[in-house]
């Protein structure tokens, strides 16, 4: 809409399919971000929004490609879920409170059934970095500040800026019903959770649910 020539890449091709079935004018193409079929320093752009936490062998790879296809000079918006400093303060509550809910005994008491895949998701084995969930089948990667930044130094990229994004978010995952609820994509913040979230946002890097860098 503003005029930018604008690409897509999309790994499912029933995805690609349904997109240019609804919006044909739209140029989506089917690819792997960990092979693009481009030349080198291809796109003066790059928007990565929720891509490279999900490779549990973790981002390098993914994002040496999208550094080989953008040209010198080119700027690139990468974002990744954030292991923020409220995450990292509750990680002992959480270590003994999803102990507790998995537990087959305390499952069996409460009357619910045993989990197939129980298993402690242990950084330093085959994970990089502090996952989520922290159980069962890998999702993603949650990563500090630093180490999006070295991961993206690592892979060619300057940095020229890093931002905490999506408080509300935070808010609603690590608070929950009592300050916020998600419907329809969409967030409703109580007021007392507006209060809560201005006061959070005050503290770079501390309750955000994504960062992002340029």
């Amino acid at each position: 809409d503003r005029g930018y020539d604008m690409t897509g890449i999309e790994y499912s091709q029933e995805t690609v399919a349904n997109v240019k079935n609804f919006w044909p004018e739209l140029k989506v193409n089917q690819g792997d971000v960990l092979s693009l079929d481009y030349p080198d320093e291809y796109f003066s752009g790059i928007i990565s929004i929720g891509v490279v936490e999900h490779f549990i062998e973790g981002p390098d790879e993914p994002l040496k490609e999208m550094c080989r296809v953008l040209k010198k000079g080119g700027k690139a918006l990468i974002t990744v879920p954030s292991f923020n400093y409220l995450r990292r303060m509750k990680m002992p509550i959480r270590w003994v409170t999803n102990n507790l809910r998995r537990n087959s005994l305390i499952r069996k008491i409460c009357g619910k059934k045993p989990l197939v895949n129980n298993k402690w998701h242990c950084r330093g084995s085959i994970f990089k970095y502090r996952t989520y969930p922290e159980y069962g089948e890998f999702y993603e990667y949650r990563m500090t500040q630093n180490e999006f930044r070295e991961a993206l130094i690592r892979s060619g990229f300057s940095i020229i800026e890093d931002v905490p994004l999506y408080y509300d978010d935070g808010l609603f995952h690590e608070f929950g019903r009592l300050f916020a609820i998600h419907n329809q994509w969409k967030f409703t913040i109580y007021p007392h959770g507006k209060l809560l979230n201005w006061l959070l946002s005050k503290i770079p890097f501390f309750a955000e649910h994504f960062l992002i860098l340029f």
